[in-house]
């Protein structure tokens, strides 16, 4: 009688059970050579789940192990296809992803979720001092991801922002990208993100102090001497409107009206929450501000442009860093950011929450938690102090969401 019982759980992956205890065995053929591994003493509660089906974690372990094969190999098993450079990764992703962006049966993902993908993952790149002729795969795996995102924790680079770089990598290898990859030729598979713990989620907002504060207007106010008058014109349309700079950039004529009372309005959905909660933002343009607006990009609206030409160059290559190094917050990816919070933080103390709604497009709990500071509640916020006192002239006589 038998004293050894062999069971196949999943192809490739067979279970063997007798007197000395019970094994695991992993095979596999690639390309005419075959691998095998052993694994002793095998927990039952691992290879099985409570009505006998293989786990999840056994699928994972046996497809890991069968990818590390294939790579000694050097080509997939199946495809034929081949590990890209870093520099062949980001030039096709941005190819494709480009292409399907414009598809109107995907629309997706936006030109600026592309951009960030690439521009993120050559930041990890430097982070890391990994060359673009190195595999991909060099950076793509999880002990490499952990130790970039770490190097950035110790340049105190903020938890939520490093957490930002590091999700690129896994937007360029969501699984919609799988088949346009194995089109190009090229293998790349879904990295497991490390274990960050609670760095990666927002902190709750806290009010800046007043010396921060006093820097902050300071640095608003030397923006009117610039030449190019773009970068105060978006400014002073995140301070007094709380406007997110993506939501500026797309800014036509067709965003503004004038209502029965004679006040011009702004109309606007944001993008960030277009496809969730669809809400529109309708809220007074402070007089004083729309002055700005004809005067600074007037013959951009009237030709039926956008207000800004370029709101990523205004803001990434000249309002950001200038507002870091001005104001001290050299560890602030979103320095501009501040401006939104101070205008909804004002809103919200003076007018309600649902004038800090109907100014942010953001639902109540949103704006409780990140644009709020509950230990700042009895005093009122320092905004008054900025060159256009808008957001109390604009919210007065109603809010209008």
């Amino acid at each position: 009688m038998a004293t050894t019982q062999l069971k196949t759980i999943i192809p490739g992956v067979t279970m063997r059970v007798g007197k000395e205890g019970r094994s695991l065995r992993f095979a596999c053929m690639v390309r005419g050579s075959r691998f095998t591994k052993t694994y002793d003493e095998a927990p039952v509660e691992v290879l099985l789940d409570c009505k006998g089906r293989p786990t999840r974690q056994l699928k994972d372990a046996y497809n890991a192990w069968k990818t590390s094969c294939e790579e000694k190999v050097g080509v997939h098993s199946r495809f034929g296809l081949k590990e890209p450079t870093l520099g062949e990764l980001l030039a096709t992703y941005e190819k494709f992803a480009t292409a399907r962006s414009m598809d109107p049966r995907y629309q997706r993902p936006k030109p600026r979720t592309i951009d960030t993908a690439l521009k993120n993952i050559r930041i990890l790149m430097r982070e890391l001092e990994i060359p673009e002729n190195a595999v991909y795969s060099r950076l793509f795996n999880e002990d490499a991801i952990k130790e970039a995102f770490d190097r950035l924790i110790m340049r105190k680079i903020a938890g939520v922002s490093a957490w930002t770089y590091v999700m690129s990598v896994k937007t360029v290898t969501s699984p919609w990208t799988k088949t346009y990859w194995e089109k190009a030729g090229f293998l790349v598979r879904t990295v497991k993100l490390p274990d960050a713990g609670l760095v990666k989620d927002p902190p709750r907002y806290q009010r800046p102090t007043p010396e921060l504060i006093e820097k902050q207007n300071m640095f608003y106010a030397s923006l009117q001497d610039l030449e190019d008058k773009q970068p105060f014109l978006v400014a002073s349309m995140i301070l007094h409107l709380a406007m997110r700079p993506e939501d500026i950039g797309l800014l036509t004529a067709k965003n503004f009206f004038r209502g029965q009372d004679g006040r011009m309005f702004l109309t606007y959905t944001p993008e960030k929450t277009k496809h969730t909660s669809k809400r529109i933002v309708t809220w007074p343009v402070p007089e004083a501000l729309w002055e700005q607006i004809r005067e600074y990009a007037g013959a951009r609206l009237d030709a039926g442009l956008t207000m800004i030409s370029s709101i990523r160059y205004v803001c990434e290559s000249k309002l950001n860093p200038a507002m870091r190094m001005f104001c001290g917050m050299e560890s602030s990816t979103k320095a501009l950011y501040e401006f939104r919070k101070r205008c909804i933080d004002y809103v919200y103390h003076k007018y309600g929450i649902n004038a800090a709604v109907a100014i942010s497009g953001d639902n109540a709990s949103t704006i409780e938690y990140y644009y709020f500071d509950p230990a700042m509640s009895t005093m009122a916020p320092t905004f008054e102090t900025v060159p256009i006192r808008g957001i109390a002239d604009a919210a007065q006589n109603g809010q209008n969401g």
